[in-house]
């Protein structure tokens, strides 16, 4: 069978049901993942996942793993020495001749909900793997942006940074914008890539100059991602600004002291 292609027939030495948790898998052949995984549309998830096999059988580099859709009976990611294959969303990222069928999740769309089951195959094994088959959840965007909470000083310009939700490896980059201040220059968007994991994020900075006349206004920012998905934070802003002298008809003093709190001040009359 090519990969790709749907599976249409498969020899399922028994079978595990929806909400049962009986163990009908031949022995010795186990799987080890979470039965519920939860991701949301525009971000990822990564799923550990590992596998056992009779120990008078070798996973040998020319052995296959594969995750297929059990609604749709689709392949949706494989791994191999010389085999790859993924749909664009689901990726089989652990070594299978280690007994690592770890599987990567991002940007699902909706239609990506349900339940999945993972296949090992080489010239001597043909086994499907039925004690768990993971269900995956496919929820709306609910994580929401960062925003730096650098001190904010009447006249001083300053960069705050927004950094996108979720941390993932090949993501779409989000588009950012801001509201609720004047920005003194185009905001810039950065990417950092953990070394170790490869891992992503990604954030924005944006230079203003706050004003007295700013304190205690909402800054937003938002994230946009892959489908049109966004996600939005806001942050109220707390300007320090020097103390004022004011001077009234009468010949009396009106002072206002700003105290080291950002934005709170003491008014004596």
């Amino acid at each position: 069978m090519m990969l790709g292609q749907s599976l249409n027939k498969v020899d399922v030495p028994c079978r595990w049901l929806l909400g049962s948790h009986t163990n009908c898998q031949e022995p010795d052949y186990g799987i080890h993942i979470d039965p519920h995984v939860q991701v949301q549309r525009g971000l990822c998830a990564h799923v550990p996942c590992t596998f056992t096999v009779p120990t008078n059988i070798s996973l040998r580099t020319n052995i296959i793993g594969s995750w297929y859709s059990s609604r749709t009976g689709q392949l949706v990611a494989a791994q191999g020495d010389s085999t790859h294959y993924t749909n664009g969303r689901f990726e089989l990222i652990g070594n299978v001749t280690r007994g690592d069928c770890s599987l990567y999740i991002q940007e699902p769309l909706s239609t990506d909900e349900g339940v999945y089951f993972f296949i090992i195959k080489d010239p001597e094994i043909n086994f499907t793997y039925t004690n768990i088959q993971p269900y995956v959840q496919v929820t709306e965007l609910k994580d929401k942006p960062s925003i730096s909470s650098t001190r904010l000083v009447d006249g001083k310009k300053v960069t705050l940074k927004c950094i996108s939700p979720g941390k993932c490896r090949n993501i779409t980059t989000p588009h950012f914008s801001w509201e609720g201040v004047t920005i003194d220059s185009t905001p810039k968007t950065y990417k950092t890539t953990y070394i170790v994991s490869g891992l992503r994020t990604f954030d924005s900075r944006m230079t203003f100059t706050p004003k007295k006349s700013h304190n205690n206004s909402t800054l937003f920012c938002r994230a946009t991602f892959n489908q049109g998905l966004y996600t939005v934070e806001k942050r109220t802003l707390n300007v320090e600004y020097s103390p004022s002298i004011y001077l009234t008809s009468e010949g009396s003093v009106k002072i206002t002291i700003a105290l080291t709190q950002p934005g709170l001040a003491v008014h004596n009359s």
